[in-house]
């Protein structure tokens, strides 16, 4: 039976080919929670639990174009350090948020500060790289169904609530630290 369309709930453990856990739902002691096949989560993910049955575990290995995808060069930028205030305090390897001239902010991670230029990636942290997921099903909810309409009574709603999501996703266990320097959490790009 598909899950396609249902929210579900999963456990899961995501490990590098290198063996390294990027994130785990046992260490927050709480599966996600998703509508399967909505797109709320990678692809490779969503197509493996579609089929899944509550209690199920399984093991998966997803290639990048599955996961984040590949590292898109157009996302690495060099930024001249005399234009960053407190760019001697940008943090290398954390994330930081600048933001955009409409004031959106941006994750970025710092990849260096050297020679006068500081590089910043824009690329998901897990782009390029395959990944390993150990899956488990917990709960499946299916979609209410409406209420039937009651018979005989002029004026009767036919309308019906749609299923409520208890709460929302939880978020990745990545490190998403603001740089130390709050000007440069707020420079423009």
């Amino acid at each position: 039976m598909s899950n396609e369309g249902k929210t579900v709930k999963i456990h899961y453990l995501g490990t590098t080919d290198d063996g390294e856990k990027f994130d785990s739902s046992y260490d927050r002691n709480e599966p996600i929670e998703f509508v399967c096949m909505s797109g709320q989560v990678i692809k490779g993910f969503d197509d493996a639990v579609k089929d899944m049955a509550v209690g199920e575990k399984k093991t998966i290995h997803l290639e990048p174009a599955d996961a984040y995808g590949e590292v898109n060069e157009e996302l690495i930028q060099k930024v001249p350090v005399e234009n960053i205030p407190n760019a001697d305090e940008l943090p290398v390897g954390e994330i930081i948020y600048m933001r955009t001239p409409e004031g959106q902010p941006v994750p970025m991670r710092v990849v260096s500060v050297e020679d006068g230029v500081a590089t910043f990636a824009m690329n998901h942290p897990l782009a390029g790289k395959p990944l390993n997921f150990d899956l488990e099903l917990v709960e499946v909810a299916y979609p209410r169904q409406p209420a039937p309409k009651p018979q005989g009574r002029k004026g009767a709603s036919s309308a019906w609530k749609a299923p409520l999501l208890l709460h929302a996703p939880a978020s990745g266990s990545h490190s998403r630290k603001a740089a130390q320097a709050s000007n440069a959490s707020t420079q423009q790009l």
